[in-house]
């Protein structure tokens, strides 16, 4: 990971379907010379991590490769995991204007789920895993074209993402998390793959005009079966295979933004700003997404005014059972082009100010308000509405942030969150609370360097009135989060301690000796209902950086 976006709110000119992103950006070898890493660590519960990592520029060529395993036991029978990774990525610099780069990353991960510590019903909240192991390979892979020049500058890429997705029930020893015999295998083969082409251009004094094109094409197959060869009466539809053939879906969503900057940052500015992206799907409904904004500031003081859409268009989840091979409901029916795109509004206005160097803080108030909703048709009756036709939700917040700086070796950050929600289904009954939206969370974090070599991270998260309930996405109606749903509270401290050094002998620059405490309170917390996270864990690290 070379850094690290985040997008909180939908954003058409950056990114298409979705309300949120975070944006991983690449890691490549950027200064002349050579470098080999070599990071080893362990902790609680058998957890142990190595990677190897050499990075190399010479003249027009830049290469940085890194290979990484990282497992653990688990901290509950049945909880062991383990990912080996393999990364490249070369670049050739054409002249001083254009360059081309290369990416591939592979990941090959196993991951047992255990049985939750409550046994689920109906009213608890509590449901089994859908396997008892997961088993992932996936391959990523870009080809990038840049070029920059003083008043253009852009890119073309083309990429693929293929990735099989293998959930295993094994049976061993008695274990069963559904009715039923013999154990159910079930493989996902999806393929992302498309081009993207963007363009910035300063024409103007001031003036920035952005425009793209993304090109996204989506394949997936679905097979499922049993173990024995044989069917299980009541699991698989007594068939012993059962094929889902997704179709191949194609988004093309052509973008362009404008923005102009009046006066300057030391001064009075202001910086309107409009942006607007076509969604053209080839099975669902096509879209528009509109964004402005408005920053208006005088020196370190700015004023934000904001809107925008994000378009959300349907994952195969919602159209599992209309595309099995053989059933009524299969894809000769073409039931899931039924399906609208869910749509979000986000307002938001937010003020800032900054004592350079010193501190920031800031307090923004926004607004989602979601509309056609789209039930997930898991089994049974077909519907014949998809989209919920006056369903609505709206989810207003208040933000907090702040940081401060009040010495040169010392950083202290934090955000706050408030929220509000309203939810209003098919039956026109509104309800106050959706799941994974808690009403307050709280983040806070310290930065300290001290004795010159010594640095030590600590961070703090907060959450109140949590709930689960993922799963009621099968109705167009809200049912009432319940305390069975409720997640507990949690407060969760974690440190980081590291000591840096440097030894000529050896060759080795900004090396590091790490100490890790995660869950210092060790707090009884949970993410899902049943599941119940590690208490008090440590790790145990050493970096080395051999120039």
């Amino acid at each position: 990971i070379g850094a690290i976006e985040v997008y909180k709110s939908p954003q058409p000119s950056a990114f298409g379907s979705g309300y949120a992103l975070v944006n991983i950006l690449p890691k490549y070898f950027k200064g002349e010379g050579q470098e080999i890493a070599v990071d080893v660590g362990g902790g609680s519960y058998g957890t142990f991590n190595e990677s190897l990592s050499g990075g190399l520029k010479q003249g027009a060529f830049d290469g940085y490769v890194s290979q990484s395993w990282a497992s653990t036991d688990g901290h509950v029978d049945h909880s062991r995991a383990q990912q080996q990774s393999d990364y490249t990525n070369l670049g050739y610099r054409i002249n001083e204007n254009w360059n081309i780069r290369f990416l591939a990353n592979y990941v090959d991960s196993q991951t047992l789920a255990p049985m939750p510590a409550v046994t689920p019903t109906s009213a608890n909240g509590v449901s089994w895993p859908g396997a008892e192991r997961y088993d992932t390979q996936t391959t990523f892979t870009t080809l990038t074209l840049n070029h920059q020049y003083e008043k253009f500058g852009g890119y073309l890429k083309a990429y693929r993402n293929d990735t099989d997705f293998d959930l295993l029930q094994e049976v061993t020893e008695g274990r069963r998390y559904a009715g039923g015999t013999g154990g159910l295998w079930s493989c996902q083969e999806i393929s992302l793959y498309g081009i993207r082409a963007k363009e910035k251009l300063h024409l103007w004094p001031g003036g920035e005009v952005l425009v793209g094109a993304d090109l996204d094409v989506s394949e997936l197959k679905n097979t499922q079966r049993t173990f024995s060869g044989t069917g299980i009466p009541g699991i698989n539809g007594g068939q012993a295979e059962r094929v889902w053939n997704f179709p191949r879906t194609t988004l093309i969503s052509p973008y362009l933004a404008v923005s102009q900057m009046a006066g300057g940052l030391e001064g009075f500015h202001i910086i309107p700003s409009a942006g607007f992206r076509y969604f053209s799907h080839d099975t669902f409904d096509d879209k528009s997404a509109f964004q402005g904004g408005l920053v208006a500031g005088y020196g370190d003081t700015d004023l934000n005014v904001n809107y925008a859409r994000g378009v959300n268009y349907p994952s195969p989840i919602a159209l599992m059972n209309m595309v099995l091979v053989g059933s009524a409901a299969g894809d000769a029916n073409r039931y899931w082009d039924r399906i609208k795109p869910e749509v979000v509004d986000h307002y938001e206005v937010g003020l800032n100010h900054r004592w350079p160097e010193n501190a920031a803080v800031g307090v923004t108030v926004f607004k989602d308000k979601g509309k056609d909703r789209y039930r997930a048709y898991m089994g049974g009756a077909i519907p014949t509405l998809f989209n919920d036709p006056i369903g609505e939700y709206e989810i207003s917040g208040l933000e907090l942030t702040a940081s401060v700086t009040p010495l040169a070796s010392i950083e202290f950050t934090a955000g706050a969150t408030w929220m509000d929600v309203k939810a209003k289904g098919g039956d026109g009954i509104e309800r106050d609370r959706m799941p994974y939206t808690p009403d307050f969370q709280l983040q806070a974090g310290v930065n300290w360097k001290f004795w010159e070599r010594f640095r030590l991270f600590l961070d703090l998260q907060h959450l109140t009135g949590l709930y689960g309930g993922t799963n009621m996405r099968g109705s167009f109606n809200y049912a009432q989060l319940t305390d069975a749903n409720k997640i507990g509270d949690m407060t969760l401290i974690n440190t980081r301690l590291g000591y840096r050094f440097d030894c000529k002998a050896l060759r080795l620059k900004d090396s590091e000796v790490s100490l890790a405490v995660n869950n210092i309170l060790d707090q009884d917390y949970e993410y899902a209902k049943g599941y119940t996270m590690p208490g008090v864990t440590f790790f145990v690290g050493v970096n080395l950086r051999f120039l």
